[in-house]
């Protein structure tokens, strides 16, 4: 269940619920049962990450004045080169404006606008951006949290959707519903046609009986 709960990269309430309702109703050991709450909680931190509520961090070097760090780790770039494979020590300084890999041979800067896809692997990630400084592999020692955190700037930074959970589940729109209405709409708002700062709305408000459905 907890696998299943976690596939879409997202865990809410009402599945963390039910997995407690699982545990306690099945009666499960705690010897067997605690390894999979330390993962709920891992999974679940991860799942706020990826809709928005991001982790703060001080920075060991200096930032601008602007600047909030997200994330500080030890990373590994990749460099490849015709005939060999090269590589550079360093570290990821992750923050609401850029993304710095410090080295002891300079590094580089990355702005979001040129991050276009961030995939993560069994031991990093892979940076894909619109220029050539800094694309590649990098091992991270949590490419799950890295990924989900360079991934969640990058959207933010591009005014793309974040989805986040209400605080009454029943309010929550099924993954199927917003499909369907954003292939309907083309992703624009069905009012005005506007691209960015979209949200998904009920016409018929849920507080006056509208439904979760994709015609409302």
């Amino acid at each position: 269940y907890l696998t299943f709960s976690s596939s879409d990269g997202v865990i809410t309430d009402q599945e963390e619920n039910y997995f407690f309702w699982l545990q306690k109703n099945l009666q499960i050991p705690h010897n067997l049962s605690h390894p999979l709450f330390e993962r709920l909680k891992y999974l679940k931190y991860v799942s706020n990450i990826r809709q928005g509520f991001l982790p703060t961090v001080s920075a060991s070097t200096h930032l601008d004045s602007d600047e909030i760090c997200h994330l500080e780790i030890p990373a590994t770039y990749h460099k490849v080169n015709l005939r060999s494979l090269k590589f550079i020590q360093g570290r990821f300084i992750v923050t609401n404006k850029k993304i710095h890999f410090l080295s002891q041979t300079g590094g580089w800067t990355i702005l979001w606008k040129n991050v276009m896809r961030v995939q993560g692997e069994n031991t990093g990630i892979y940076l894909e951006l619109a220029i050539k400084s800094g694309n590649g592999f990098y091992s991270v020692q949590d490419p799950i949290i890295t990924e989900a955190i360079i991934n969640t700037i990058a959207r933010i930074s591009k005014r793309q959707l974040i989805n986040t959970q209400t605080d009454n589940q029943t309010r929550h729109i099924p993954q199927d519903v917003k499909n369907a209405v954003w292939q309907r709409d083309q992703g624009k708002c069905a009012q005005c046609g506007a691209t960015s700062y979209l949200e998904f709305d009920h016409i018929i408000p849920y507080s006056k009986g509208g439904g979760n459905t994709v015609n409302n």
